[in-house]
């Protein structure tokens, strides 16, 4: 691996340990240190020989107190731990591993840190990392996570065009794919491109005791950053709220909702307000191949409770968008394709700046703007009463397909949480591909396989809402529901209710019926008019005819 420089914090440098990208590990020992990757310089290489991850950063040493130091105050100095903000990296260069592979444990990270912190890029300077397979970088156990720079994720390996401004400058330190490795052209495998677990049960060297150290807490931040992900399951962010485990005494076992956090702003963006794609073409401007790709699920934001604590308050996290909301029809803040969710939460507490208007999201076919689980709340209560904000949903799937503004479900099959109930404060709008002669006629003339074009929705459903919960739970909706800058004829809703209790307590407006003669409706075409609200059969096949759940099932 070629590391052109790391520059410590503290004034000292790493620099000139190899000059190939594909050597063996060459023995740089770090831990408890703050290391900056300066502007124009690299790091990179084959992660296969490299332990799997490009820069990984423990931080379970202890340290004198600097300002003790600093005031000559030797005697009282403090012998204290490594502080999570003095462990870690800043990048404002390129970070580009590859050698990840699709089987199970064959995914690589970029940059990965414990107790620790990772900066890529900042206000003057856009760090990037690039990854094949994996993750762009990965911090645990009361770890910080801001992306200002750029994160790719490609889902393929492809040393030599993973990142092209890698030099070529000599045979040994050139970007090469190893001999009887086949290049991929299509991505696969879980990908991710931040990655942030509040503990991984991080414990010191037995020397030193063998303690647990960090926190039980994660926070994530992507301001103005640029995160594209490819792959079979390509999520962007990906938080999880996960108890402490192991034989090792327990501090903080449980991680409380407030501890862990997902901030994404894209407000002052200087190059892309889509700055979340999954599965659009990751560091490619895009590929058609990929974006209709059926076999590819993606998610946004993911933030996942793993031990489903019977406590309310020790379970899920807080998701806080700054984002711009530019509307329907316009450009996503978050931008998916097939199979595709802006955001997925789990007892999930959705918040928006006060900056933001709301959110805009565009999915393929069988996605969803935003999908909740279990005792979730979207926007609030304040937001209504003050100005409301709103979710912008544009449709952009296969005219064979459907399509859901927000979807509730469960994760709590055995109710353990005793029933719950999960609250939308949003309006929502919802744009069928922009097409406005989906009517009777249009569907009946429609062949198959399905195909995608510009200003052709779908006929094959399309709602505000998707309830899908247990027979426990609660779904109650403060939000007006319409149909905006589209016209959907046939088989539009403002929710379809499988299971579960749905409370509606705003407006829902939708275009007009069929649009066809009476005489020329049939009596199954009756199944397929509009609906401000659906309560479909309650049997499985039923359920599932509305609802794609591999997305959820593969995100596990």
């Amino acid at each position: 691996m070629l590391y052109q420089i790391l520059k410590a914090e503290q004034k000292s440098s790493v620099s000139g340990a190899s000059t190939t990208a594909v050597d063996p590990f060459n023995n740089i020992k770090m831990e408890s240190t703050k290391v900056t990757i300066d502007s124009g310089k690299k790091v990179y290489g084959d992660a296969v020989f490299k332990a799997g991850q490009g820069l990984s950063m423990a931080n379970s040493l202890y340290r004198w107190d600097t300002d003790d130091i600093k005031l000559q105050n030797y005697a009282g100095a403090t012998w204290r731990k490594t502080k999570n903000t003095e462990s870690g990296y800043v990048n404002k260069g390129t970070v580009s591993i590859w050698g990840g592979t699709a089987d199970t444990g064959g995914s690589i990270t970029g940059i990965n840190v414990a107790y620790g912190t990772i900066i890529n890029g900042d206000d003057t300077t856009a760090g990037k990392i690039y990854v094949d397979h994996g993750n762009g970088m990965v911090g645990t156990d009361d770890s910080i996570l801001t992306n200002k720079g750029a994160i790719v994720v490609t889902g393929k390996y492809d040393p030599v065009n993973q990142d092209s401004t890698i030099a070529s400058t000599s045979v040994t330190n050139s970007a090469k794919a190893r001999t009887g490795v086949n290049i991929e052209t299509k991505p696969t495998g879980k990908n991710y491109g931040i990655v942030g677990i509040s503990t991984n049960n991080a414990t010191e060297n037995a020397l030193n005791g063998g303690y647990r150290y960090g926190n039980n807490k994660v926070n994530i931040e992507n301001k103005d950053g640029i995160v594209e992900v490819d792959g079979e399951l390509a999520v962007g962010i990906y938080a999880e709220n996960v108890n402490q485990s192991g034989a090792v005494t327990r501090t903080d076992e449980y991680a409380q909702k407030s501890n862990v956090n997902v901030l994404y702003d894209n407000q002052n963006s200087s190059s892309q307000y889509d700055a979340i794609r999954v599965n659009y073409g990751a560091g490619v401007g895009g590929t058609q191949t990929t974006q209709e790709n059926k076999n590819l699920h993606g998610v946004g934001i993911a933030l996942v409770e793993k031990n489903k604590d019977t406590n309310a308050a020790n379970r899920g996290g807080i998701i806080t968008l700054n984002t711009k909301n530019s509307g329907v029809g316009q450009t996503a803040d978050i931008l998916t394709h097939q199979n595709g969710i802006g955001i997925y939460g789990e007892s999930a507490e959705i918040k928006f700046a006060t900056d933001s208007t709301g959110l805009t999201v565009d999915t393929g076919s069988d996605g969803a703007g935003i999908w909740v689980t279990d005792d979730s709340t979207i926007s609030s209560r304040a937001d209504r009463l003050g100005t409301p904000k709103t979710l912008n949903y544009n449709y952009k799937g296969y005219n064979d397909k459907k399509g859901f503004g927000m979807i509730f479900g469960s994760t709590d099959p055995n109710n353990r949480y005793g029933g719950t109930t999960a609250e939308n404060y949003l309006d929502i709008k919802f744009n069928n591909n922009g097409a406005t002669n989906l009517t009777l006629a249009t569907e009946k003339a429609q062949t198959s396989p399905g195909t995608i074009a510009v200003n052709q929705g779908t006929t094959r459903g399309i709602a505000g809402i998707l309830v899908n919960t247990d027979t426990t739970d609660f779904v109650k909706n403060y939000g007006d529901i319409k149909e905006d800058k589209s016209k959907t004829n046939v088989r539009a809703y403002g929710a379809v209710v499988n299971r579960g209790h749905f409370e509606n307590h705003g407006n829902i407006e939708l275009s007009d019926s069929l649009n066809e003669d009476a005489s020329n409706v049939e009596k199954n075409d009756l199944k397929k008019v509009n609906a401000g609200i659906i309560a479909n059969y309650h049997d499985k096949d039923a359920r599932e005819k509305y609802l794609d759940c591999k997305t959820m099932e593969i995100l596990k």
